[in-house]
């Protein structure tokens, strides 16, 4: 299987975004067309992995888990939204629209911070022709407020010194940002 992005519970439990079932070429495309590509999956040492019922969607890509374990916030890539899961039970119980969101940390104000790439997909597929570049695609962070799934941006960037930025992770005063491609981090 191909995942992408992995929480943990305080229990022990781990829960995890699965992309694809496998790698092919012929899911990836499948799935760039909206067709469900994969899920939310749980796994516990007493149950095993279990997929989550009712997160099927087309490549979910990032997570986090709220600090009472109760919600999972999954960046559901192609569909162009955030969802609120009820770790438990998988129900979606809250919704956010927000294109081509990659990773997401929880900042130290309680709003989950997401990266958003702004660029087309030809753009990002440039970026693969010279990793050790800086990548030029645009990306935003924006900030969600985990209760109300509202959001907004924080910061938008384009070009040089770094581009395709996949997470921002706020640390003791200052953001930092990494990306999919490319020999640097931004700050």
């Amino acid at each position: 299987t191909f995942m992408n992005d992995v929480v943990g519970f305080d229990n022990g439990d781990i829960a995890y975004t699965r992309m694809f079932p496998s790698l092919g070429m012929w899911q990836q495309a499948k799935s760039m067309l909206g067709f469900a590509s994969g899920e939310l999956w749980r796994w516990s040492k007493q149950q095993g992995a279990r997929a989550l019922p009712g997160t099927e969607a087309s490549q979910p890509n990032g997570l986090e888990i709220s600090a009472d374990n109760r919600y999972l916030f999954a960046n559901m890539y192609v569909e162009g939204e955030v969802w609120k899961v009820d770790a438990r039970s998988g129900q979606i119980v809250g919704r956010a629209p927000v294109a081509s969101v990659d990773n997401s940390a929880w900042g130290s104000d309680g709003r989950l911070w997401l990266v958003r790439h702004a660029a087309t997909l030809p753009q990002i597929i440039a970026c693969f022709e010279d990793q050790a570049a800086p990548c030029p695609a645009p990306f935003e962070v924006i900030a969600l407020d985990p209760d109300s799934m509202s959001h907004h941006v924080l910061f938008s960037h384009r070009g040089a010194p770094m581009g395709a930025a996949t997470v921002a992770v706020p640390q003791n005063g200052r953001v930092y940002l990494g990306s999919f491609v490319g020999d640097r981090l931004l700050s």
